[in-house]
């Protein structure tokens, strides 16, 4: 038992030091590409500081945009922070949790620091993350806080499972709908599933921990309720007029609502997009990672995860092909191409961990598939 605890105390600092120094190095590449965050424009209205009229539509867009980013925003605003200064903030904290996420992740797999914090730059240097199909994949260095911020934390929660580290997994889980709501939302369904295959070993996980799920989750739940106070106190419009301007945006300037896989439209298919064909390869590799790791739960569980989010991605990008004057607006609301991405992000991290772990240098082929997959990606 007390040699179990060596090894577990070993695991995790070893862990805790790629999370320092990953996370230094995306705060330095963060701030030395920041730019100005539209979190701080929505803290600005947070906090008081810019005024609309009640029924201005960016006003009703500031005041429902829901994220711990813009409270956090609105009170540092408060605190007399300026939105220069803030913006720096934030674009730092984008690169810091997008390093993390892949080095943790890489690590996990490999157990090796030197390809943990090498691939990540890697990675970030080479602009190797894939292609969003319908919406852009970054890593830092743009103003979209949002996509950058929910994408990396959902990456950061899965590498954390795989890594064993379940304490923060589990609150970061919680957390997760609070930072993004809808990737958060899919995040947990997305585990819920792939733990079904898992069910003893996930049980016992959540029998342990369950109180940082419950931590995350609370927080999540208060400001929620904040923020539903804050949408209640707005103006009430008749879901005519609402259907009418949706579907007006949805038709002239929806990019990130336009079809998945073809446009009868304008006879285009859509099938041969590298986003789409690099979500079935994370498919395909998650099934060869099952069988390379099949005696190491954590690992078992998160390429689970990857697995399942790519296969039910897959599968939830269809409702784009639905004509969407037949379909609750909702569901085009959650941009519904846009969970692709996660698979596009981890595979590269994935595939150098797998190759840069001890017990595969005898699988020589796959240098080869990897070498292959750089170059055309």
């Amino acid at each position: 038992m007390t040699t179990n605890k060596v090894d577990d105390n070993a695991v995790n600092n070893l862990f805790l030091k790629v999370l320092f120094f990953s996370g230094l190095t995306g705060l330095l590449f963060g701030l030395s590409n920041a730019t100005w965050q539209v979190s701080v424009e929505t803290g600005q209205v947070l906090a008081g500081l810019v005024k609309y009229p009640l029924d201005n539509p960016f006003y009703i867009y500031h005041m429902k945009a829901f994220t711990i980013v813009n409270h956090i925003s609105a009170l540092l605003l408060r605190l007399n922070l300026s939105e220069r200064f803030l913006s720096f903030v934030i674009s730092g904290i984008l690169g810091m949790v997008s390093f993390q996420a892949l080095s943790i992740l890489i690590l996990a797999i490999s157990r090796s620091v030197f390809a943990a914090l090498f691939g990540v730059i890697l990675i970030y240097l080479a602009n190797y993350v894939g292609d969003g199909a319908v919406y852009p994949i970054w890593l830092l260095g743009q103003p979209h806080t949002y996509g950058i911020i929910g994408l990396s934390f959902v990456v950061l929660t899965i590498a954390l499972i795989g890594a064993g580290m379940y304490r923060p997994a589990l609150f970061c889980l919680g957390l997760a709908p609070c930072v993004h709501f809808s990737l958060g939302m899919w995040t947990i369904f997305i585990i819920a599933v792939a733990s079904l295959f898992q069910i003893g070993f996930t049980k016992e996980i959540v029998r342990k921990y369950y109180a940082y799920f419950l931590a995350g989750m609370i927080i999540f739940v208060g400001l929620f309720s904040y923020q539903l106070y804050l949408i209640h106190q707005l103006p009430k419009f008749d879901h005519g007029t609402i259907n009418q301007y949706f579907d007006s945006y949805i038709k002239y300037w929806g990019s990130h609502q336009r079809k998945l896989f073809w446009d009868f439209a304008s006879a285009e298919t859509r099938f041969k997009r590298f986003g789409i064909l690099f979500c079935i390869y994370s498919i395909i590799m998650s099934f060869f990672c099952l069988r390379l790791y099949k005696d190491i739960k954590p690992l078992q569980l998160l390429f689970r995860i990857i697995m399942t989010w790519g296969i039910l991605s897959l599968i939830f990008g269809f409702i784009t092909q639905l004509p969407p004057e037949n379909m609750p607006k909702i569901l085009l609301m959650l941009m519904p191409g846009r969970y692709l991405n996660l698979s596009n992000l981890v595979i590269t991290a994935c595939l150098f961990a797998a190759l840069t772990n001890e017990q595969n240098k005898q699988y020589v082929v796959n240098y080869n598939i990897f070498v292959i997959f750089l170059i055309f990606s």
